[in-house]
């Protein structure tokens, strides 16, 4: 399950996920990306930071609308996919936040920006995995077991550098320095 995706073109720091994980206020400065799941129009969810960016629905995605809230279960059918615009490069500063609650192991988000470069987040049984790679992988494995009925605020930081941050529910889980120079 999936209720809010945010993307930005910057690193959040760790004060800032721990204080979203608490309900405070999202710092919007650098802001691609936020998806809330609210409303399915026309086949997608608008982007509601305003800058095109829809989420279309591809295969079946379930529209869940309960005490939660509303928010998107995906469960292996299906996906939300957003057509390649720029604003999408995740070889620079990047970081994904988002409000997952998974059912099972799976993937919440890949981008590949050239032939060479891409970004991974895998949510496995008891672990969150994020890759990078660019010719050779670049992984941060992560130990993390989701709760089986609860919301996680998932945070991925990617700095320039190569740098990962991993947080969840404003918590440190992993992080891994920068990515060794290309050959």
């Amino acid at each position: 399950d999936l209720d809010r995706l945010r993307l930005y073109a910057r690193v959040m720091p760790a004060e800032e996920a721990a204080a979203n994980a608490a309900g405070g206020k999202p710092n919007d400065e650098g802001l691609i990306a936020d998806w809330t799941f609210d409303d399915l129009k026309d086949g997608a969810y608008a982007n509601v930071a305003g800058q095109g960016l829809a989420a279309k629905v591809m295969g079946t995605v379930e529209h869940v609308e309960d005490k939660d809230g509303k928010y998107v279960r995906l469960a292996r059918k299906g996906w939300l996919e957003v057509a390649p615009d720029p604003r999408l490069d995740a070889s620079a500063a990047f970081t994904l936040e988002a409000w997952v609650r998974p059912t099972e192991p799976g993937i919440l988000v890949f981008r590949q920006v050239v032939w060479q470069w891409g970004m991974i987040v895998r949510l496995d049984q008891n672990s969150v995995v994020a890759d990078a790679f660019r010719t050779t992988g670049y992984t941060l494995q992560a130990p993390f077991t989701f709760p089986k009925d609860g919301w996680t605020q998932l945070v991925v930081a990617f700095g320039p550098s190569g740098a990962w941050r991993m947080y969840a529910n404003g918590e440190l889980i992993g992080e891994r320095e920068a990515m060794p120079a290309q050959q």
